[in-house]
């Protein structure tokens, strides 16, 4: 009695064993990664800008009549509820919509200020400072953690203070401008350049 040749499977035979395994390891994985998931919630959501408020302890400075203070307070009056504004000086400060920024004192925290924003996903970031936070590597890890946000700044320091523009320029990111804005000079451009840059382009 002679054995049957042993019958090789066909193509197809070989393709399903195969095409339920991809199905299988497809249905396990998730509908969205987290890339995915958060951009799409980041587009329901909508645009959040937030402005970071150097109140440190330079802020007290005179700039031509009044404070540096004086000015950048009357300057953030301009903006609507929606833009949330965070102070910072030795630690970030939330500023409640219609309330004035604290009174200026102590360092410039700026890299805990970015921190303390960057769990809020926001869209775009506008920081207003003289230029010289307490730890400027620290800052610019910061602002190199934030994904997919916008940094443009307004420094609002000394003409003669290369270093202090020098950082601001550093930390524009994602297509951000770094303008400079003498408060003593033109107080009410650093209004009308804060509004350009805070607001969403129409």
């Amino acid at each position: 009695m002679t054995n049957s040749p042993t019958k090789k499977p066909t193509g197809s035979a070989i393709a399903s064993p195969l095409a339920a395994l991809v199905a299988k390891a497809a249905g396990k994985l998730p509908a969205e990664t987290g890339a995915t998931a958060k951009a799409a919630w980041r587009r329901q959501r909508g645009d959040l800008r937030i402005v970071l408020a150097d109140i440190s302890d330079s802020m007290t400075e005179r700039a031509g009549a009044r404070s540096k203070i004086e000015i950048l307070r009357d300057a953030l009056r301009t903006l609507p509820a929606s833009v949330q504004i965070v102070a910072f000086h030795s630690a970030p400060i939330d500023v409640p919509p219609g309330t004035s920024l604290p009174p200026p004192g102590g360092s410039t925290a700026l890299h805990l200020a970015l921190r303390h924003v960057a769990a809020r996903e926001p869209t775009h970031i506008l920081v207003v400072s003289d230029g010289h936070p307490d730890d400027a590597r620290a800052a610019l890890a910061a602002a190199d953690a934030l994904t997919d946000v916008q940094i443009d700044v307004i420094y609002c320091g000394p003409d003669n203070d290369r270093e202090g523009m020098a950082f601001m320029r550093r930390l524009a990111r994602g297509g951000g401008q770094a303008q400079h804005r003498s408060m003593a000079r033109e107080p009410q451009l650093l209004a009308s350049t804060l509004r350009t840059l805070a607001l969403p382009k129409s």
